[in-house]
């Protein structure tokens, strides 16, 4: 490759750094975690298949950010300040899980994954649509398979996994699952939701756009993943060592969740014309090259069957080799619904790590910002709006939502009204009111713009009503006597919010984690 291009060098055997060549410039990631070359190599090769596509296809914008995003990795990690910043988040937290380096290596790897670009996530989204094979049937089963939307999230993250694994391969004291496994499901996963529906919507396809609207990936490939593994180690019979040994199956099986998880980011593409299917290498011509997804979720049914033998196969002292027990139905399905009930506890504790971190983010802004309050607002439509606006921006949903207590709220809806208040000062004082009032504003004049809208062509029952619920009202400041009404310049905002989202967040919400 030439000097014009980004690229990852080949690496021979027992190299342990990555040459990352930046338009002429080299940047070497020092992997001192121990990573195998059959490893390596593959890996490295499938970013380069993504920069071979988005340089063929002038894809510029995203070629850049992917590329400098790499980079600011590589200088978190290693820069001048990385030990530095290790040693202060061990001696200043009153956090007790935070009490030895890996923790901390943890919460930086999560500020990176926290920093990366939408334009990034979009442009991921828009290789993997540019590079898949869809050969597959609908299940009626889901829980056996996997929809076409479940393997296109799945591949999207397999992707990003691998570029985010040469950081977590820099870490020492690394273990691949405990750095990847939280920070990708309950990170990204929602965030590659949140711009596939964008990528739909964009596009007019309205039907995919609502099929991933009310789909939980966690949920679904949890839940394929779960049943696959309960599945093999119902058949393998030297899983009964575990019970006649005295220890936990249950334990095991959510450890090889977790392997299986944090393996399959090995899958890269196939010369999908080829019955071979030999997958991409340095040197190959990328378009030959792609997902097949039927050849994904094999991949994935493999890597749970080997991680399930090399589990059976693990020696156990004072080994029994037999047991009657059966495959016992109910047993299954009751360590089906505990692993579940862990998965939504888990899911619940880092919500309310967001909320919490969410609150100290508020009161900071409030008193550096000089914000008196002498009243707290009423909950409304309208703040509900702005506070989900919010929170979508800092990867949450109305489950997070939901973990806020009144007060939380009225003080967040003060800090998003401080926010607006520059350009949209109408909007931002009926925030602050204590009070609405029945009002004869209709929503009749304004139906030339809102029929604009993509969400009322997408739905215009519910968008209509939804923009009742908050123009048709005055809101009213008690003390004052006050009344604003909102119906033109909430219209306004709409309008252009589609054109040029609102940015509310000027921080990484991890800072104060």
């Amino acid at each position: 490759m030439g000097n014009n291009k980004i690229y990852f060098s080949d690496v021979v055997d027992k190299q342990k750094e990555a040459e990352f060549n930046v338009l002429g410039t080299q940047y070497v990631f020092d992997l001192s975690r121990t990573i195998q070359i059959k490893t390596l190599r593959p890996m490295l090769a499938a970013i380069n298949h993504v920069f071979d596509w988005a340089y063929d296809k002038e894809r510029t914008i995203f070629y850049n950010k992917l590329s400098s995003f790499i980079i600011y990795m590589q200088y978190s990690l290693s820069g001048p300040n990385f030990e530095e910043r290790i040693a202060l988040y061990i001696k200043d937290t009153k956090d007790s899980k935070l009490r030895d380096e890996t923790e901390a290596n943890k919460m930086i790897l999560q500020e990176i994954v926290d920093s990366i670009d939408n334009g990034i996530i979009d442009g991921i989204i828009e290789y993997v649509d540019d590079n898949k094979v869809i050969n597959t049937e609908p299940s009626k089963e889901h829980t056996l398979s996997l929809d076409d939307e479940d393997v296109f999230i799945l591949i999207c993250i397999i992707t990003i996994n691998k570029i985010l694994n040469i950081g977590i391969s820099m870490l020492k004291k690394a273990r691949l699952e405990y750095y990847s496994y939280d920070i990708t499901l309950y990170t990204l996963i929602d965030r590659f939701k949140e711009r596939l529906q964008e990528f739909y919507l964009q596009r007019g396809d309205i039907k995919k756009y609502e099929k991933v609207a009310v789909t939980s990936f966690k949920d679904t490939i949890f839940n394929f993943m779960y049943t696959n593994i309960e599945s093999d180690v119902s058949v393998n019979t030297h899983m009964s060592i575990f019970f006649n040994a005295g220890l936990n199956l249950d334990m095991r099986v959510d450890t090889m969740l977790v392997n299986a998880l944090t393996t399959i980011y090995k899958l890269t593409p196939i010369e999908y014309e080829n019955p071979s299917s030999k997958s991409f290498e340095f040197g190959d011509d990328y378009k030959h090259f792609k997902f097949v997804f039927l050849n994904v979720i094999k991949y994935i049914k493999t890597c749970i069957k080997n991680i399930t033998m090399n589990v059976s196969s693990e020696t156990v002292k004072n080994r029994i080799s037999t047991y009657n027990g059966g495959k016992e139905t109910e047993d299954s399905i009751y360590r089906h619904e505990l692993f579940l009930e862990k998965k939504n506890t888990v899911d619940i504790m880092i919500r309310r790590e967001h909320v919490a971190a969410l609150n100290k983010y508020v009161n900071e802004y409030i008193a550096n910002n000089s914000i008196v309050i002498e009243s707290y607002p009423i909950r409304t439509a309208l703040s509900d709006y702005f506070v989900l606006l919010f929170m979508n921006e800092i990867s949450q949903d109305i489950s997070t939502l939901k973990l806020l207590d009144n007060l939380s709220y009225a003080r967040l809806t003060i800090v998003l009204s401080h926010k607006l208040a520059h350009k949209w000062r109408t909007i931002a004082i009926a925030l602050r009111m204590d009070e609405t009032v029945p009002t004869s504003i209709a929503i009749h004049p304004y139906m030339p713009k809102i029929e604009k809208l993509r969400h009322y062509q997408i739905d215009s029952e519910r968008t209509i009503k939804s923009i009742k619920s908050i123009i048709e009202l005055e809101y009213k400041n008690k003390s004052k006597n006050q009344i604003v009404s909102v119906d033109k310049e909430f219209i306004e905002f709409l309008l252009e919010y589609e054109k040029t989202p609102f940015v509310f967040m000027d921080k990484y919400i991890y800072n104060y984690g």
